[in-house]
């Protein structure tokens, strides 16, 4: 097949994949030299942000201004881990007609109301004479709706000593237990109608749990595990240092627990991407942070709080000054941390404790050598039968500074395959600002780079390019910081001009 038919029909068959059909890659005068598209992309902060690894995004406000947040994985505790489900491993004796049984709680608990959820209980019992006695088993301090719990039970002794009664589901009962303790009444008839004392009796419950709980629940501490959030804004830093205005670690925090929670700050550091850690100062690490709680008054709601950590009441303004690519941080919550048994607490089955914590980056900064980059596919299939060839590009700018633009051929593998020389580098025209501060068009910028039948040998190798793009914001904003916007990128159009062996 005539070799110049083959490079025409690949012309025709790659052109229409691209994104840019038409685009001005004309061919040259002569008439053994194609030019096809072959990539094409653009190089934003969106780019950098989406190549993190979690929770990362752009907040834009309304007037175009960029913010990269990354967060952590919400931290959540549940009302479980307050009043754990109490499994009914042991028996409360009732040894007499009436009996205060306590409850199996923790110490420096005060269970002032409790709501039950689903729990049974049941009497063991044992008597000393064959014959069916009548057992009314009553708990003055338990009631629903309004009436004191209250169960006859027909205990049949005469084939055995030991009875266990049936289970009874005290599923919404509200206990209003004293000084932590149930009071336990019964009565026991003979057939004849004569009041006995049972030989024994004992009550045993499945497993204790609480749909609602009133009191007070001690000073304690709840371990909420840590994490780690990954900061990708310098993953293709060359060199050179950046100072963000106003770096921000927010704490967000939930608590529909029903009383005082502070926190207390185990780690909160950050490393840098020369392996160095630091930790972040601050007053409020030592002292910690009180969380907001919904009051009795406001059972089932929760409450936020957000606290910032900043260039005001901490070091973090400092901290970011570094190539910063980890945030990590564990903290543990303070029930009751000023021990005020006077507070009443509760807490309901659906209550939780959760942290959030988000770091902001406003990109308002100061950089001598900021850089964005992108990894583009490329497709050189069609290149095979080449004498040499060159690579043209073209970029519209609208960022508002000088740029320096580099590419790496990489291959399938992420090989490095070849890149551009220094002298190949690629200075790309600041886009004008306009009276508002911002970009007003795109400076446009054409490149070609030509390679022998050696290199573009190994070039054609290459499925992806990495093009890096670095500026200095010194340039167009001397020692003051440079607001980027979300409309702000560089688009990139790559082209092949092949010459065909005659």
């Amino acid at each position: 097949m005539n070799k110049y038919y083959f490079l025409l029909l690949a012309l025709i068959l790659f052109a229409p994949s691209c994104s840019y059909i038409g685009e001005d890659f004309d061919l040259a005068e002569n008439e053994v030299s194609l030019a096809v598209p072959v990539a094409y992309g653009t190089l934003s902060i969106q780019d950098i942000v989406d190549r993190a690894q979690g929770d990362a995004s752009l907040r834009i406000d309304g007037d175009g201004k960029i913010t990269a947040l990354y967060s952590g994985e919400i931290l959540r505790e549940n009302s479980s881990k307050i009043f754990p489900p109490v499994p009914g491993l042991f028996e409360f004796p009732i040894p007499d007609l009436a009996v205060d049984v306590p409850l199996p709680i923790k110490a420096g608990y005060r269970i002032d109301k409790g709501i039950f959820d689903n729990t049974s209980i049941f009497f063991k019992t044992q008597h000393d004479k064959k014959e069916i006695v009548k057992m009314i088993m009553s708990i003055p301090s338990v009631t629903k709706n309004g009436e004191v719990w209250k169960k006859e039970y027909l205990l049949d002794f005469t084939n055995t000593t030991d009875v266990t009664t049936e289970a009874f589901n005290f599923n919404d009962y509200v206990a209003l237990p004293n000084d932590n303790k149930i009071r336990f009444e019964y009565e026991a008839f003979r057939p004849n109608g004569e009041k006995i004392k049972l030989f024994s009796i004992a009550m045993k419950f499945d497993v204790l749990k609480f749909s609602y709980l009133e009191g007070y629940f001690g000073n304690q501490s709840f371990d909420i595990k840590g994490d780690i959030i990954k900061i990708n804004i310098f993953d293709r830093w060359i060199s050179g240092g950046v100072e963000f205005e106003n770096p921000i670690i927010q704490l967000d925090v939930d608590n529909a627990f029903g009383f005082p929670v502070r926190s207390k700050v185990n780690q909160l550091s950050i490393k840098t991407a020369t392996g160095q850690s630091f930790d972040v100062e601050s007053e409020y690490i030592n002292k910690g942070i009180d969380f907001n709680y919904p009051t009795i008054s406001e059972v089932g709601q929760t409450k936020n709080t957000k606290f910032q950590f900043n260039s005001g009441n901490s070091n973090i303004g400092q901290l970011f000054r570094d190539r910063v690519v980890q945030v990590l941080y564990d903290f543990d919550a303070i029930a009751n941390p000023d021990g005020d048994v006077g507070v009443k607490n509760f807490f309901n089955s659906t209550a939780f404790f959760s942290v959030r914590v988000d770091v902001e980056l406003p990109m308002h900064l100061k950089s001598n050598t900021f850089t964005i980059a992108d990894t583009i596919d490329i497709d050189f299939t069609e290149f095979e039968d080449v004498n040499s060839a060159s690579v043209k590009i073209k970029t519209e700018n609208n960022f508002p500074v000088e740029m320096i633009l580099n590419g790496v051929f990489l291959d399938e593998n992420n090989n490095t395959i070849d890149a551009f020389t220094p002298s190949e580098y690629i200075v790309i025209k600041a886009a004008p600002v306009g009276s508002d501060g911002k970009t007003s068009s795109k400076t446009v910028n054409e490149s070609i780079i030509k390679m022998d039948a050696a290199r573009f040998a190994k070039v054609k190798k290459a499925t992806k390019i990495l093009m890096t793009a670095s500026f200095d914001t010194n340039v167009v904003s001397p020692n003051s910081p440079l607001w980027l916007y979300g409309n702000y990128g560089l688009d990139l159009k790559i082209g092949a001009i092949a010459n065909v062996k005659p």
